[in-house]
């Protein structure tokens, strides 16, 4: 079994809630373990709210690019596009999405933002599914909304290791992380196998369970009833810095 692979800095959000003091509910919070300062997602990806421009992906238009339906982008207008940069821009009144491949594209276009942050849907719901009837391949939305579907379930992690990076998942990438979700086959689970803290891919069977890594250097997990096997939550978002 491969430990390559690890959260470091697993800290619960700070909803500027009331604190009432520990309560023992049966489901102990690895964030317990971890003394560290709380994670701040609002100012991680949107550090000058009036530099930053955020829109949810409507339809799969950007495939090309590595973007897909419902994922979210966050673009800064100051940042300079250099070579290979994702922009935000105006072409012939639209609003569209490119990669700088020269600087002269960017003499027929107007920039409105280059690409810092992506949040990748790594769990797919019904709602992600749908398409927004408006047609626009843009939608303006808030990170917030995206991000905290139940706030109280959500908490998150940094990425240390490389055995998921087939599933997008790089060392240093944020992970959201979500308690409430079900555990189905194929969904990423955060998760510990006889002590130690992991993320895999999960096969379901009735007798027996599958760990796959979606690097192929480790090796595939079979768990049994003599396994120490918790799960944490499910992966709901991959987020990117760039």
């Amino acid at each position: 079994m491969s430990t390559n692979f690890e959260f470091k800095n697993l800290v619960e959000p700070d909803y500027r809630r009331p604190y009432l003091g520990a309560i023992s509910c049966g489901f102990p919070s690895p964030a317990a373990d971890f003394k560290r300062k709380r994670i701040d997602i609002n100012k991680i990806l949107v550090n000058l709210p009036d530099n930053c421009i955020v829109r949810r992906v409507n339809g799969n238009d950007l495939a090309h690019l590595g973007i897909s339906h419902a994922d979210v982008l966050v673009f800064n207008k100051t940042k300079f596009p250099f070579l290979n940069k994702i922009i935000l821009c105006i072409i012939d009144g639209q609003q569209m999405v490119m990669r700088v491949t020269n600087y002269d594209v960017l003499k027929e276009v107007v920039i409105h933002g280059v690409l810092e942050t992506h949040i990748i849907r790594c769990y797919r719901s019904r709602e992600l599914e749908k398409y927004d009837k408006s047609g626009d391949l843009l939608i303006e939305t808030d990170i917030n909304d995206e991000l905290m579907v139940n706030p109280l379930a959500i908490y998150y992690a940094r990425a240390s290791g490389n055995c998921l990076n087939n599933l997008s998942i790089s060392h240093g990438d944020i992970i959201v992380i979500n308690r409430s979700l079900e555990l189905k086959t194929n969904s990423i689970a955060a998760c510990t196998v006889d002590g130690g803290f992991t993320a895999k891919r999960v096969e379901l069977f009735k007798d027996h369970a599958l760990l796959h890594p979606a690097n192929p250097a480790f090796k595939t997990i079979e768990l049994n009833e003599y396994n120490q096997f918790i799960i944490w939550g499910v992966i709901q978002d991959i987020i990117k810095r760039y």
